[in-house]
């Protein structure tokens, strides 16, 4: 195995400083999912402040300093920024309130509509 496949840390050198040290950057699947994971923050942003209607994917770029062309890398456009950000927050909720039925149950609760107020009482109702 050579001494770039051995760095543990999953960075790629591209070059050398000027005091010879070496000049490493995430690999690309990690600069990717940080690209993904920007973009998704910017566009929860935008569409808060702006509106689904009113917000340009230029808007969503700016905000996660990206291009447009990594935009439609990850996504098909706006609509599909909106969706995934919708399935990510079901997804939350879904597990939230797994988990506060799970405490209800362990807390003793054995009634179904016992369960259902413990479960409101834990799971937001606002998007975070």
């Amino acid at each position: 195995m050579s001494e770039v496949d051995s760095d543990v840390d999953g960075d790629v050198p591209v070059g050398a400083s000027s005091d010879g040290a070496v000049v490493t950057q995430p690999r690309t699947s990690e600069r990717g999912a940080a690209t993904r994971s920007s973009l998704l923050a910017a566009a929860r942003e935008v569409f808060v402040s702006k509106g689904f209607a009113e917000a340009g994917v230029t808007d969503v770029v700016a905000r996660a300093e990206a291009s447009v062309g990594s935009l439609y890398h990850h996504f098909s456009g706006k609509a599909d920024l909106y969706l995934t950000l919708w399935e990510e927050f079901q997804a939350r909720q879904t597990q939230r309130t797994k988990e506060a039925a799970r405490a209800a149950r362990a807390a003793g609760e054995s009634d179904p509509m016992g369960g259902v107020r413990a479960c409101r009482a834990r799971v937001p109702r606002r998007v975070p």
